[in-house]
C-alpha cells in the first residue's frame, strides 16, 4: 500500500490501513464520513487502496469461517464481529451529492458471474479483484466474469467508467456492448450504452473497438480509439468518425455533477432526467431556445426547476411524479 496525501485533519487517519481500522469501530461519527470520502477524493490510489485491503479483509474472513478449510471455524471461541464496511461510504457520500454510493467486492470465480445494478439516481464504485474499478452511473448493469483466461464484462445497459489494472495472468481486460466490444490494458475509458447507440469515451491509455464476433484486428472489424478521443457505435456495430472526448462531462458525473456549457435546454432536462424519477417536462417548444451554462448536483431536479423560474420567464406546475415547465408569456413580452 502506498501513503496517501495527508488529511487537512490532524487527528484524521491518513492511510489505508488507518482508515480501515477507524471504520470498524461502533463510534464512527458523521464528522468520520466526511473526513473519510474527503480522504477518498485527495489522491487517486487512495480509493483503490482501501477496497483492495477491504477485499482482502473480506477474504480472510470468508477462509476463517469455512468449516471445510479452518476446522475452529464453527467454535464460538472463534467467532468473529462482522466488519462495517460499505455503509460508511454510502453515509458520507449522502451528505455530499445525495446519490448513492456503495463499495463493491468481486472475487475471481471461474465457475460464474456476478450482476451489479444500479437504480435510478444511484452511482456505484465496484472494486475487482484484480485492482481495476468500475463505476456505475444511474440505472445500469453489468454483469461482471473472471476465469483464467479472461476478463469480461457486459454492460447491458447504462453507463460505467473503468478504470483498468494491468493485469499478471496477462489477460485482456473486455467490455461486450450491444453489437461492440472494447478491449484495453491498464487505460481508463467511459460507456455510455442506450438501445440505438453506444458512446465510448477514452481518457487514457488506447482501446480496440470491435464488432461482435470479431477475434482480431486483423479482421478489420476494429477500431483503435486513442486517449482523448470518443466514438459512436450505432445498433448495426457501424462506428462514426473520431471525435473529441467528452472528458468534462464525465469528470463531472463521476463527482456527482452535472456541467453544462451554452446547451440547449431540452438537452439539459434529458440529463437531470436521467437521475430522478420526478420528470422535468417542456411545455412549450420556445423554451429550447434557452442556453444553459453551469454545474448542478445530480439529483437535485427541483432546485434546478426553481433556478430556471428565478432566472428566466418559466412557471412551474407541480405534478405527480413530474415538473412542468411553462413559458410565461406575459412575462416574457
Amino acid at each position: 500500500m502506498r501513503l496517501s496525501n495527508r488529511n487537512n485533519n490532524p487527528h484524521a487517519p491518513n492511510t489505508a490501513e488507518e482508515w480501515y481500522v477507524r471504520n470498524q469501530g461502533d463510534d464512527l461519527s458523521d464528522d468520520d464520513c466526511v473526513e473519510f470520502l474527503k480522504w477518498i477524493e485527495q489522491a487517486p490510489e487512495n480509493e483503490s487502496d482501501y477496497a483492495r485491503l477491504e477485499a482482502v479483509s473480506s477474504l480472510m474472513e470468508s477462509v476463517a469461517s469455512d468449516s471445510t478449510i479452518n476446522p475452529h471455524a464453527q467454535n464460538p471461541q472463534y467467532s468473529r464481529r462482522p466488519a462495517r464496511r460499505a455503509q460508511n461510504w454510502v453515509l458520507a457520500a449522502a451528505s455530499f451529492a445525495a446519490i448513492v454510493v456503495a463499495v463493491g467486492m468481486f472475487w475471481s470465480n471461474p465457475f460464474g458471474a456476478k450482476t451489479y445494478q444500479t437504480a435510478i439516481g444511484e452511482q456505484q464504485v465496484i472494486a475487482l479483484s484484480d485492482g481495476s474499478l468500475v463505476r456505475l452511473n444511474t440505472n445500469t448493469i453489468v454483469k461482471v466474469k473472471y476465469d483464467a483466461k479472461r476478463r469480461y464484462i457486459t454492460l447491458k445497459k447504462g453507463e460505467a467508467y473503468f478504470d483498468v489494472q494491468e493485469d499478471q495472468l496477462n489477460r485482456a481486460f473486455e467490455v461486450g456492448v450491444g453489437k461492440s466490444s472494447v478491449r484495453a490494458i491498464g487505460t481508463e475509458f467511459n460507456i455510455q450504452y442506450t438501445d440505438k447507440i453506444t458512446i465510448i469515451n477514452v481518457l487514457e491509455g488506447v482501446v480496440e473497438v470491435l464488432k461482435s464476433g470479431a477475434i482480431s484486428p486483423a479482421q478489420d472489424k476494429s477500431s483503435e480509439l486513442p486517449e482523448g478521443y470518443r466514438l459512436t457505435v450505432d445498433s448495426t456495430g457501424s462506428a462514426s468518425e473520431r471525435e473529441t472526448a467528452n472528458t468534462v462531462r464525465i469528470n463531472a458525473w463521476t463527482r456527482g455533477r452535472l456541467e453544462f456549457d451554452a446547451e440547449v435546454l431540452s438537452v439539459v432536462v434529458r440529463e437531470f432526467n436521467r437521475y430522478s424519477k420526478t420528470k422535468l417536462i417542456l411545455a412549450d417548444e420556445q423554451l429550447n431556445d434557452i442556453l444553459i451554462s453551469g454545474s448542478f448536483t445530480i439529483g437535485r431536479s427541483a432546485g434546478f426547476a426553481r433556478g430556471l423560474k428565478e432566472s428566466f420567464p418559466i412557471t412551474v406546475t407541480t405534478e405527480p411524479d413530474r415538473l412542468v415547465l411553462h413559458l410565461n408569456i406575459e412575462e416574457n413580452n
